[in-house]
C-alpha cells in the first residue's frame, strides 16, 4: 500500500511540475520523509526533482532566461553549501518536525506572494535566489520562494516555468552531491528498497510524458492549488508522524 501511494504522489507532483514550472517537492517531499526519514527523504526528494527538471529542460529549453538563471544561481550557491554543511548535525527527529514546519510556511508564502510589491529584477534575483538555494538543501523545495520572485519582479509563467528547471537541476545536482560527500549521508541507495526506487523512477518518466497531454487541458494555476493544498496535507502528515509514531 505504501509502494503505490508512493508512487502515486511522485507521478503526481511529476504532473504537477510539468504543468506549473514548480510543485514536485511540495507535493512529493512529505511522502518521501514519512518513507525515508527526515534527512534521507529529503535527499531523495532532491534526487527525484533534478530528474524531473532534467526531462522538463529537455523540453523547454527555448523559452529559458538565462540572465535570470545565473543570477539566481549564483546567489543561491552560498545558501546551498552552508545550509548541507548546517543539517549535518542536526538529529533526524528534530529535522522532520523542523521540515514539517517549513513546509508549512511555504504553502503561506506561496499563497501570499501575489500581494508582495514589484521590486527590480536584478536586487530581487539576489534576495530570491538565496532563499530558494536555502530552502532547496533544507525541505528539497525552493518552489515557493521562487514563485514569489516570479510575483515579485513580474516573470511570465512561460519565461518562468522554462528557466525554473535548469535552476532547479543544478540546486538539486549540488544538493545531493554535497550531502553525500560531506553530509554523511551516503547510504541514500539502501535508505529505500529497490522495487520502490524503480517505481519512483519509472513514475517520472510516466509523469512527464502525461504532463505534456496535460497541457492542452490544465492551467497551469490550478496545477499550483493541487500542490499547495496536497503540499499543506503532507506537512501535517510528518509532523503528526513524528509526534504519534503509533498512528498509522
Amino acid at each position: 500500500m505504501e509502494l503505490v501511494l508512493l508512487t502515486a504522489v511522485v507521478l503526481l507532483g511529476t504532473c504537477v511540475q510539468g504543468l506549473a514550472g514548480m510543485g514536485f517537492g511540495m507535493i512529493a517531499v512529505p511522502v518521501l520523509v514519512v518513507a525515508a526519514g527526515a534527512h534521507y527523504g529529503i535527499l531523495w526528494g532532491n534526487i527525484c526533482g533534478g530528474l524531473v527538471t532534467l526531462l522538463l529542460f529537455v523540453t523547454g529549453f527555448r523559452d529559458i532566461n538565462w540572465y535570470r538563471f545565473r543570477l539566481l544561481m549564483f546567489s543561491a550557491l552560498p545558501a546551498l553549501f552552508a545550509t548541507v554543511v548546517t543539517l549535518r548535525f542536526v538529529p533526524d527527529r528534530t529535522f522532520s518536525i523542523f521540515v514539517g514546519i517549513i513546509m508549512l510556511a511555504m504553502v503561506f508564502f506561496s499563497i501570499f506572494a501575489p500581494r508582495f510589491r514589484a521590486i527590480p529584477v536584478f536586487s530581487g534575483s539576489l534576495i530570491f535566489g538565496f532563499l530558494g538555494g536555502m530552502m532547496s538543501a533544507l525541505v528539497a523545495q525552493s518552489g515557493p520562494v521562487m514563485a514569489a520572485y516570479s510575483q515579485t519582479t513580474r516573470w511570465t509563467q512561460r519565461e518562468f516555468a522554462a528557466t525554473l528547471q535548469p535552476l532547479f537541476l543544478c540546486f538539486n545536482v549540488i544538493v545531493v552531491t554535497s550531502k553525500v560527500w560531506f553530509g554523511g549521508q551516503n547510504a541514500v541507495l539502501t535508505s529505500l528498497p529497490a522495487p520502490t526506487i524503480a517505481a519512483i523512477l519509472g513514475a517520472i518518466l510516466v509523469g512527464t510524458v502525461v504532463a505534456r497531454w496535460l497541457k492542452k487541458f490544465v492551467k497551469p494555476q490550478w496545477a499550483r492549488n493541487l500542490a499547495l493544498a496536497l503540499a499543506t496535507f503532507g506537512a501535517l502528515r510528518v509532523i503528526i508522524s513524528v509526534c504519534f509514531p503509533g498512528l498509522p
